[in-house]
Parts: structure tokens; C-alpha cells; sequence
């Protein structure tokens, strides 16, 4: 059996250093004869950046977090040992008491499934630019494996945030219009409650569009009886095209191209499933019932209804999957969910746009393919595969079948051929359900006079930026005439900004829907490390960095609710729609 011991000692040059003794041999975790080179050597990594999280690989004997502390004192740091032995030696020996009593510091054991839930409150939209990875010492080198391992989860995670960080930045003006049209559209729509459970047991084909569609998608022809098929936007013609109809159809984007996809289909008597963000033109015109799930929690409230949600997850077979669950389906098959470029293609061939481009312009990643070899994929879709694999685990009580010819494995998945899946889980006692629900669910009245009251709301907050910004050019032209009498003037108009900010934190509760058009706003200001005040700040530096939130908080704000305010006024005067839209 192997023997481990772990000490504290002093290296060479006076400082404490963690000593490893397992089996008769000794490792230092830093350098016995020179620590204070590996503690400069592990400062030197952060230089100069600004930065507001700090992840550390490694607690060693904590000297080296001391001097971080002393050199950082606006960064949140997060100590992660690999060793608990060696964190729990630390901890009793009492060599860096201080350091695990500090506000803004947290010293832990690393555990991988741990990390994986830590990491989603360490690394945010707010701080994404602002993170640093260290690694202190030889610790990358003695704990290898499990210090790629944690780079590989705060990768997977820093580019997650940035996907979606990016979408909102880039669609925040669009999704924002989307939401008011579709909320306004409500009235010809129904809730998706009345679908809960509603084919409890039976079974659900999700088509998606893979590049491997077109290899068996035709195989369901003739067994729609007793399968619930369920597809997205780009898919819905290649199963028209075989004579198949489906049971749903799920569409989740905003985007042009999304109605592009379903122009075509508008006449379908599909029930449609969509939610605040769906492209609102396919939910004003679509023909066939329209079932509506709430995704953000303000909706609930805006509407004053308890509607459900779907599981989701940026791709619209996540949606169609969660759907499946939500009706109850107990065997799940998925076809044409490649996860990855079979064939460097995007997607399959009967799924894609006369002159749309299919093949593979994007950096690749090798992942594990269906039949044990390496297939290319990219982060988004190995993003998509992953969070199948999260729901697979959490609704572990459903049989889930890969039939999919070609692409990335799916862990908790069961590999079969199409015809195999059909033949053992088609359901001959299926009875579809005529979905007889009326409309008139949503109260017209209310969403239009919650729009309403927001547009006023909106109005009444530029007033009042306009005048916290005044206050500020006030405030700036007199700080520097010293009396007594101006400095209690300035006092006076500092607290007018704060009732100002209050007035408007409270309009913008009014309404829970604002910060979809205010997002570059919120984190432009809360990831503005260039005014963040110091404890070693000046008054005149702090008064000076407040001054400067304050105007840039008053003048972004009054410009994008320029935006929010022509977009509301147009929808409420057309009831959702206009014609010059595109």
C-alpha cells in the first residue's frame, strides 16, 4: 500500500513551501531552493491586465495568494487544490490563516463534477473579459491531467457565455421587437399546458437537419400512425417532400433566414410551438394553431399566467427533444442529428435554401463519432451535443434511440437503425388527439396596456436621464471651486442622482421585458472596470469615477430607449405589424 505524507517546510529562502513525500519519494509543489522566483514567476502571468475573477490552479503552501492579494484588490480570486491532502494540511497548519478568511476569496478542493457547477457562477457575461487563468508553480506539471481537464471545463463554459453574450448583444434591438409583435399576437394563440403529458408513454421521432437526413427520413413514410414526428423550420420540407406529415413543428429563431426556411409552409395545419423570441412574421401569418411556451420567467409575469417552459438550449432540437418529454413520450428517437459535418456538410441536402452555401467554412474539433471514430464538429454543436447529453441524464427513465446515419455519439443514447427503432417502439394503439383548444387564452387587454404603460414608462425615464445628465456637466463645472457652500450644493446634486437612479430602477421593474433592449447597456456598465472605485482611490478620483458612471449609465440608457420607444409606438398603432417590415 502505498504511503503519503504531506509537510510544511521552509525553502531556502525563508518561505513555506508544501512537501509531498508518497512512497518513499518527495516532490516540492514550488522550488525548495527558490520560492520567491516561482511566486514573481506566477505574478508575472497576470502583468497588467485588468481584471475582475481570478481562477487559480493550485494553493501550494498559499504564499504566493498572499502576494496576489496584495497586488490585486479588485479581482475576485477562486483557489482551486487538486490535492486534498494537501489542502487540508494548509488549513492546520496555519501558514496562510489569512487568505481563507478574506471577503472575495474561496479556497477549495478541485473535483471535477464540483467545478463543472462552480464555474456557472465564476464566469459570467459580466466578467468574461475580465477572467484570468493562473497556475501556480509545477502544478501543471505534477497534476497534469487534472489541470487540462480543468481548462477544458472553463473553456467549454467561457465560450457558452460568449455565444450567447454575443447573440443578445447582436439581436438585443431585433429580439425586443420580436417580443412586443408576439406578445400582441397572442390573441390567436393558445398555452402549451394544454400539451403536458399529452402522449404519455408513447413514442417521438425528432427530425433534424444533419447532413445525414437524407439517407432515412424517407423510411417514415407510412408510419406516421404511430410515431409522434416531431420537426423544426429547415426540416418541415423534407418530410412534405416524402409525403410526411407532421404532428409539431417547433421554430425558435428570430432571424430572417428562419422565415426564409418557412415561407413555403405557412399553410400548414402543423400546430406550431413557439415562444417570445420566435420569428415573429411566421407567427403573425402562419396558418395552423400556435401553442406558446414561455422560455424567460418575466413573461409569466408580464402575462399574469402560469405557463410552462420547454427544456431548450440554443438549438431547435433541443426544443423539439424537449417537447417529446414534456408530451410524455417515453421513447425518444432522434434521426438527422449529426452533431457534426458528415460528409463537410452542414446540412443535409434536402434541408437547406436554393444558393444557401452547405459546406464547412468554421475551426473544427474532433469528437467521438457514432460508429467509434473521429468525426469533425465545432463548439456550437458540440455545445448542442453535450446538453442532450444533460437532459438524456436527467430524464434517464426514457429510451433514448440515436437512429441518425453518420455523426458525433450521443452518450446515454442507444444505437439503432431506423427501420430497427420503428419496428421495436411504434405505438399501434396510438391515438392522435384533435387538439380542439381555443384560442382567446391570453388577455388581449392587459398585454396592450402593459405595452402601453411601458412606452409611457420609457418616455418618462429619458426626461429624467436627460436630467441626470445635466446634473453631472453641473457637478463637474463646479468641483473645483472650493467653499464650503459649493460643496453642499454638489452634495445636494448627488443626492438628486441617486432619487433620479431610484426612479428609474423602479419604471424599468415595472416591466420585466426592458433589459432585452438595455443589455449593451447593463453590461457596459457593470463590466466597466475603467471607473470601478478602489479603496486606495482619492475622493477626487472616486467622485470622478462615479461622475463618469453616471453620465455614460444616463446617456446609453436614453439612447437605446430611443430605439424601444419608436419600436412600441409602431407595433401599438399597427397591433403588431406593418408592412414596410421587410
Amino acid at each position: 500500500m502505498l504511503k503519503k505524507e504531506v509537510l510544511i517546510e521552509k525553502s531556502l529562502d525563508g518561505l513555506s513551501i508544501v512537501k509531498i513525500v508518497k512512497d518513499g519519494k518527495a516532490v516540492y509543489l514550488g522550488s525548495k531552493y527558490n520560492m520567491q522566483r516561482e511566486i514573481e514567476n506566477f505574478l508575472a502571468q497576470l502583468g497588467d491586465e485588468k481584471v475582475k475573477t481570478i481562477l487559480v490552479f493550485g494553493l501550494g503552501s498559499g504564499e504566493h495568494i498572499k502576494k496576489l492579494l496584495n497586488k490585486n484588490e479588485v479581482a475576485k480570486v477562486y483557489v482551486f487544490e487538486p490535492d486534498e491532502d494537501v489542502l487540508s494540511k494548509v488549513r492546520v497548519s496555519h501558514v496562510c490563516d489569512d487568505i481563507f478568511n478574506v471577503d472575495g476569496v474561496y479556497v477549495g478542493k478541485y473535483d471535477k463534477n464540483q467545478f463543472k457547477f462552480l464555474i456557472n457562477h465564476i464566469i459570467t457575461e459580466v466578467n468574461l473579459e475580465y477572467f484570468k487563468i493562473m497556475c501556480f508553480a509545477n502544478y501543471g506539471f505534477i497534476f497534469g491531467e487534472e489541470y487540462k481537464e480543468f481548462l477544458s471545463i472553463i473553456k467549454k463554459k467561457a465560450v457558452n457565455i460568449k455565444i450567447n453574450k454575443n447573440t443578445k448583444f447582436n439581436f438585443s434591438e431585433l429580439w425586443f421587437d420580436t417580443f412586443v409583435r408576439n406578445m400582441l399576437y397572442l390573441k390567436d394563440a393558445v398555452c402549451v399546458n394544454a400539451l403536458r403529458n399529452l402522449y404519455k408513454g408513447k413514442t417521438a421521432v425528432i427530425v433534424s437537419a444533419g447532413p445525414s437526413l437524407e439517407k432515412n427520413v424517407h423510411l417514415l413514410k407510412g408510419k406516421e400512425d404511430g410515431l409522434i414526428i416531431i420537426t423544426g423550420g429547415r426540416t418541415v420540407g423534407a418530410l412534405l417532400g416524402y409525403g410526411i406529415k407532421p404532428d409539431f413543428l417547433c421554430v425558435i429563431d428570430p432571424v430572417g433566414i428562419t422565415y426564409k426556411l418557412m415561407e413555403k409552409y405557412l399553410y400548414l395545419d402543423v400546430p406550431l410551438i413557439f415562444y417570445e423570441g420566435t420569428n415573429a412574421d411566421i407567427v403573425e401569418k402562419y396558418n395552423g394553431k400556435k401553442i406558446f411556451y414561455a422560455k424567460e420567467p418575466f413573461v409569466k409575469r408580464f402575462l399574469e399566467k402560469d405557463i410552462d417552459t420547454l427544456l431548450s438550449g440554443g438549438s431547435v432540437a433541443i426544443t423539439c427533444l424537449g417537447l417529446a418529454i414534456y408530451l410524455g413520450c417515453k421513447n425518444i428517437i432522434f434521426i438527422g442529428q449529426d452533431l457534426a459535418f458528415t460528409n463537410d456538410k452542414l446540412h443535409a441536402s434536402n434541408a437547406i435554401l436554393e444558393n444557401e452555401k452547405n459546406e464547412v467554412k468554421k475551426k473544427t474539433i474532433l469528437v467521438k463519432g457514432i460508429d467509434g471514430n473521429l468525426v469533425k464538429t465545432d463548439y456550437s454543436l458540440n455545445m448542442f451535443r453535450e446538453t442532450i447529453e444533460s437532459i438524456i441524464q436527467a430524464y434517464s427513465e426514457n429510451n433514448y434511440i440515436n437512429a441518425t446515419e453518420g455523426g458525433a455519439h450521443i452518450e446515454g443514447t442507444k444505437i439503432m437503425r431506423l427501420e430497427e427503432a420503428i419496428s421495436e417502439f411504434y405505438c399501434r394503439d396510438l391515438c392522435k388527439k384533435d387538439l380542439d383548444i381555443q384560442s382567446n387564452e391570453f388577455d388581449y387587454n392587459l398585454i396592450y396596456e402593459k405595452l402601453s404603460n411601458a412606452l409611457s414608462d420609457f418616455e418618462t425615464i429619458q426626461v429624467k436621464c436627460k436630467e441626470g445628465m445635466r446634473i453631472v456637466k453641473n457637478i463637474r463645472e463646479e468641483r473645483f471651486l472650493i467653499n464650503t457652500s459649493l460643496k453642499n450644493k454638489i452634495a445636494s446634486k448627488l443626492r438628486r442622482l441617486d432619487s433620479i437612479d431610484h426612479e428609474i430602477r423602479k419604471r424599468f421593474e415595472n416591466n420585466g421585458f426592458s433589459n432585452i433592449i438595455l443589455y449593451p447597456v447593463t453590461m457596459a456598465i457593470l463590466s466597466d472596470i475603467e471607473n470601478t472605485v478602489l479603496e486606495s482611490d482619492s475622493e477626487e478620483v472616486k467622485l470622478e469615477k462615479a461622475l463618469n458612471r453616471s453620465h455614460n449609465m444616463y446617456e446609453n440608457i436614453y439612447n437605446r430607449l430611443d430605439i424601444a420607444i419608436r419600436i412600441l409606438k409602431n407595433r401599438l398603432n399597427a397591433g403588431g405589424s406593418f408592412e414596410d417590415d421587410r
